[in-house]
């Protein structure tokens, strides 16, 4: 089936909101097309998954003997030094953090230049070539990576919350997978400036957070990688220029990575029982970028962006039904926005993972609120874990730079 052109002019703004359980309407207007199935392949389905122990001996620092690599790494103890491992050996080709922070900083400088000479009125940044960055994200990549809070009193932090919750969650039973999706700048960087470096990574913040979590023993992951991989690999944008999140080409990628991770760390082989049958639809979506929207950037340049015809993927259950989350899964998915772009269409990554694992998922998203979703939870009480074995904890990289987001002792408080 051809595909549709990506941009075409009209008037049309999609909001999504917040998703618990089923599926949500799509507020606001919208030009779209019937959904239409394609041909696409099967997934299989999974019986109740189980915890697994883990937490990890001290992983040794960059500058210390090589990681042994492996094409299979799960969340035992062995199976987080080994990826702890693997995160050292990249910052070790780089002569360590330090080293790798120092050749980012001419970069950094363009960042903080661009963030002092952009408007206080506005929360985007206009880049190269039709693309738009959310202020946020800039400033998160310029800066120094956030350094752990290990010590007891120190109770703000991401480190530390993410830690505390993931104990909270095994004093359950329950398996906590903690997921970066990468900003847009992570990704694109040449988009906003020629000073981009080539080579190597910018994503220095989240790699060092990743690296930090699972010393602590969190089954930690980060999609950077398979999607920065992916960008050359695409004849499509994986992120939407004139948007904070990502298209719809990026969902994909993530959900293929997630789901082999959870298949290598959260779910026993025997859960592989008996198959749902999903295929993929097509569903066009004309959509005004949230950059482009109040407050992205002026009026006077909002011409300049027109709307931008998206092809969705919507997941489809027998007999052509959209997917629709199952409030009583086991495997619950938490998160801000990236978790609910494209959920009311049955397109986001929580429709995608339960199409790669067969298996219908729970969902629980805050636009915004990647932080403070684990506490929302808690408070909810005690019920919205109950039956659960997986939590997915996914957000934007860009909450990682903001401590006063990150409130320990609301998070202790829950059930």
């Amino acid at each position: 089936m051809p595909r549709m052109p990506r941009y075409r002019r009209t008037r049309a703004v999609v909001y999504l909101v917040l998703i618990i359980g089923g599926a949500v309407p799509v507020t606001g207007s919208e030009t779209v097309a019937p959904v239409r199935a394609a041909q696409d392949g099967t997934a299989a389905a999974l019986t109740e998954p189980g915890p697994k122990e883990r937490g990890p001996e001290p992983i040794r620092e960059p500058g210390g003997a090589a990681a042994s690599n492996t094409n299979a790494p799960d969340a035992t103890e062995t199976g987080l030094r080994e990826r702890a491992n693997l995160i050292a050996d990249e910052a070790n080709s780089l002569g360590g953090w330090e080293s790798w922070a120092k050749d980012l900083g001419p970069f950094r400088s363009v960042l903080r230049k661009k963030l002092a000479e952009s408007s206080k009125e506005y929360w985007g940044i206009e880049g190269r070539n039709g693309f738009i960055f959310n202020k946020g994200s800039v400033k998160y990549v310029s800066t120094l990576p956030p350094q752990p809070n290990r010590s007891a009193s120190d109770n703000d932090g991401p480190h530390a919350v993410i830690v505390d919750f993931d104990r909270h969650l095994r004093a359950r039973g329950i398996h906590l997978v903690f997921a970066i999706a990468p900003s847009k700048i992570e990704i694109y960087p040449e988009k906003l400036t020629e000073a981009a470096p080539s080579g190597f990574s910018v994503a220095l913040n989240s790699k060092r957070l990743i690296w930090d979590l699972l010393n602590s023993g969190v089954d930690a992951i980060d999609l950077y990688d398979p999607i920065y991989k992916g960008k050359s690999a695409s004849e499509d944008d994986l992120y939407i220029p004139t948007d904070t999140h990502w298209s719809p080409e990026a969902i994909p990628i993530a959900a293929s990575l997630l789901a082999d991770h959870l298949r290598r760390t959260a779910l026993p082989p025997d859960s592989l029982l008996g198959r749902q049958h999903c295929t993929l639809g097509e569903r066009s979506w004309t959509h005004i970028g949230d950059l482009v929207g109040k407050g992205g950037i002026s009026d006077s340049r909002k011409s300049e962006y027109p709307p931008i015809e998206l092809m969705l993927r919507p997941v489809l259950e027998s007999e052509g039904r959209v997917y629709r989350a199952d409030p009583r899964s086991p495997i619950l998915i938490v998160g801000d926005s990236f978790v609910a772009k494209y959920a009311a269409a049955g397109a986001g990554i929580g429709a995608h993972l339960a199409r790669e694992l067969g298996f219908a998922l729970t969902q629980l998203t805050s636009a915004g609120g990647g932080p403070s979703v684990p506490c929302q939870l808690t408070r909810q009480g005690p019920e919205n874990l109950r039956g659960r074995r997986v939590v997915i904890w996914m957000m934007v990289s860009r909450y990682l730079g903001s401590a006063t987001s990150w409130k320990l002792m609301e998070l202790r408080a829950g059930p």
